[in-house]
């Protein structure tokens, strides 16, 4: 919807009369639905042609001109096809011309059975929500179980724009354009659509120009913040959500959907002119992993709703006897009001206290969860702290989570993003499949089940982030590090750790409390945390009653233990001070650069100012290279397991950090060759990156009738 669009004041008043009363509005098509109040329902119908235009998706004409504007000078006019055999003849004209990359971008339509009306949200002054539904109804049209393409657009980088309407069309009509290198913006939604709706895999070279914005902008941004970003040109988005499923398309929308195929054209042409080697390296993993991405977000993750429900109330009982434990503890706390929390402590805290207490900017006591999780020996915090997380858990994963099970397939279709976080690793959403709760919540996990006659079975890099720091430590001082010759001799990281705090020799002589106590050395100290942070970090998640000695002293004697891993933080981050940028083994860069801020915004007295000038972070310099080298491994697995099981009756469903999640048959033979595939194809892209490493014990696997 437009941003630009300006409500009169009683037209605003009147749709906030309308939602304070219940009211509700739906778009349909080209036409809006008033519900709830009679009254207001009435007012509205009768300025219907007036609200049309400002809640229907519309271009002026000024932004319609600019689109025609832009296409011309990229001389690409649009040529709209119906006929079969016409399509037929433009494939067959671009094939010839045999072109370096196809500009690629698809418009989709709800299927039928589906169309509902759209709802649309108005804030509480009557205005329209900036952001408007994306699931439900809206969601349909980007979800593949219930929409279909309706538009395939594709530039050759000259020549007419072809957009072919695929209502007339046939994909066997256009398929030999999808064995060429093709340019596509988030190119893993196209491909979703192409595997699931015509049965084509792309043979040729993937480019997403959207994943390889990280290279050149440190961004992930939307196809009109890049184009935005690169040519300084702002074009009109506001046809992204126009009704695709009327007869008739307007010029207008053409035009909109072909200057989409266009720009991809020119993002990509923009990226393979200012990338480097390393940079084309970086991106070839990503995009090698597209078409095992797509699969794996089509096949979805199945859940079972009994069991969820289950817990649901499960954790309703546990939310209650939280409420009444605080209740009796500190009652003032029960209302979750900031106001009462602030008065609470103000009461429990002495005057020394309370000085020496964080302050927010405004002279308020700080309450967030990590100062409140350090000070929880005083009264009733630890009962808010149990409360809060247990209303985390209801409203995250519970009756929410049922949200997400697709009606068409009930299974749970997250979208991953490749290289979604700066370091390249994935991300997930819709849900976030990456927070799903773990550790003490693990039997959540029995929700993920498996259909009869299948099994979950679950491959997990052991350890992996502990053993890439390894093998950048020795390829940076040019001999086995201490932690590389502990993998090379099978020993648990955890337990080679607590041997060098303990000073034990043997790891059969390592006790469980030792090996527990190495363990947030090994994960908090692993990224350069000073005293101070490993001090709050032990307290708050392991030993809540350690003293800031016993953290100095456990910090130093690991460092002690683990020399050149000190040697290795140092250098490695004052080099990529130096250099400008920090990098992973295949050579994803961050540039200080795109963190840097103004010399305005900045006190010159403030700690690292000279360090923000720059954008320099020191401890991010040496999280980047191991979490984004964890990340180019995992891509790489997800590669070569999506290869090396076709053919297979196995279906990748998820991976989770380091973790790759398939559903396979209920067979012993059978799961057991896929088992020996998934650990081959698992180390084979660890040594991809790291040809020297140990590989004892670097891969584990579960299998059941639960995700666990």
């Amino acid at each position: 919807m437009s941003k630009t669009k300006t409500f009169p004041r009683d037209v605003s008043q009147l749709l906030k009369r309308h939602q304070a009363s219940g009211g509700t509005i739906h778009r349909r098509s080209h036409d809006l639905l008033f519900e709830g109040n009679p009254e207001t329902a009435i007012f509205l119908d009768h300025r219907k042609d007036e609200l049309v235009g400002l809640f229907i998706p519309s271009v002026s004409k000024e932004e319609a001109a600019l689109v025609r504007d832009l296409l011309d000078k990229a001389e690409a006019p649009i040529y709209y096809i119906e006929d079969r055999e016409v399509a037929r003849q433009c494939t067959q004209q671009i094939v010839e011309r045999q072109p370096s990359v196809l500009g690629v971008d698809f418009e989709t339509e709800v299927l039928p059975e589906f169309q509902q009306p759209i709802p649309i949200k108005l804030n509480k002054d009557g205005t329209l929500a900036k952001r408007q539904p994306k699931d439900g109804a809206a969601g349909a049209a980007f979800d593949p179980y219930r929409s279909k393409v309706r538009l395939v657009q594709i530039w050759a980088g000259a020549g007419p724009c072809y957009i072919f309407d695929m209502r007339s069309i046939k994909w066997s009509d256009i398929e030999q354009l999808f064995k060429w290198p093709l340019a596509i913006f988030n190119a893993v939604f196209e491909v979703k659509r192409l595997i699931h709706e015509a049965g084509i895999f792309p043979s040729g070279r993937i480019f997403d120009v959207m994943t390889a914005h990280w290279l050149t902008d440190g961004q992930r941004p939307s196809l009109g913040d890049a184009v935005k970003i690169n040519y300084n040109i702002v074009i009109p988005k506001t046809f992204g959500a126009s009704d695709w499923s009327v007869n008739a398309l307007s010029q207008e929308q053409l035009e909109y959907a072909a200057l989409d195929a266009v720009f991809c054209y020119f993002l990509w042409q923009t990226q393979q002119e200012n990338f480097d080697e390393f940079d084309h390296q970086a991106q070839a993993i990503a995009d090698d992993v597209i078409l095992a991405t797509a699969k794996m977000e089509l096949n979805g993750m199945p859940i079972n709703q009994e069991t969820h429900l289950a817990q649901i109330k499960e954790w309703e009982l546990d939310f209650s006897l939280a409420y009444q434990a605080l209740q009796e503890k500190a009652p003032l706390l029960v209302s979750g009001k900031a106001t009462d929390l602030q008065t609470h402590l103000q009461s429990v805290l002495t005057a020394d206290e309370q000085l020496a207490w964080p302050k927010t900017d405004s002279g308020k006591l700080v309450t967030t969860r990590q100062h409140l999780s350090l000070n929880r020996h005083f009264p009733g915090l630890t009962e808010l702290l149990q409360l809060r997380a247990i209303q985390k858990l209801l409203n995250t994963f519970g009756h929410k989570l049922l949200d997400n099970i697709n009606p068409v397939t009930g299974r749970i279709h997250a979208s991953f993003w490749i290289a979604g976080a700066s370091t390249g690793r994935f991300s997930s959403h819709s849900p976030n499949l990456q927070q799903m709760p773990n550790g003490r919540q693990k039997n959540f996990r029995q929700i993920f089940a498996a259909p009869p006659g299948k099994l979950i079975l679950s491959a997990d890099y052991s350890q992996i982030e502990l053993r890439v720091v390894g093998e950048l430590i020795s390829e940076f001082i040019g001999s086995d590090s201490i932690l590389r010759q502990s993998f090379a001799a099978g020993i648990d990281a955890h337990v080679a750790t607590a041997m060098r705090l303990s000073g034990k020799e043997r790891p059969e002589d390592v006790t469980n409390e030792e090996r527990q106590r190495a363990k947030p050395c090994n994960f908090g100290l692993l990224y350069r945390m000073g005293n101070k942070g490993f001090f709050n970090y032990l307290r708050t998640n392991f030993m809540p009653d350690v003293s800031f000695e016993e953290a100095c002293a456990l910090r130093s004697r690991f460092f002690n233990g683990y020399p050149d891993l000190a040697h290795w933080q140092d250098r490695f981050s004052q080099q990529s001070k130096r250099d400008g940028f920090t990098y992973t083994a295949a050579g994803r860069r961050w540039r200080w650069k795109w963190d840097a801020l103004p010399a305005d915004d900045l006190d010159e007295d403030m700690p690292f100012y000279r360090d923000k000038l720059i954008g320099f972070d020191g401890a991010y310099a040496v999280n980047h290279p191991v979490q984004g080298s964890s990340a180019e491994i995992m891509m790489r697995a997800l590669t070569l397991i999506d290869e090396a099981l076709k053919g297979y009756e196995a279906d990748l469903v998820a991976t989770i950090h380091d973790e790759v999640v398939l559903i396979v048959p209920d067979d012993p033979q059978i799961s057991a060759v896929i088992s020996d595939i998934m650990r081959h194809e698992m180390t084979a892209a660890f040594l991809e990156l790291f040809p020297s490493a140990p590989t004892v014990n670097l891969v584990s696997l579960e299998l059941g009738p639960y995700w666990m």
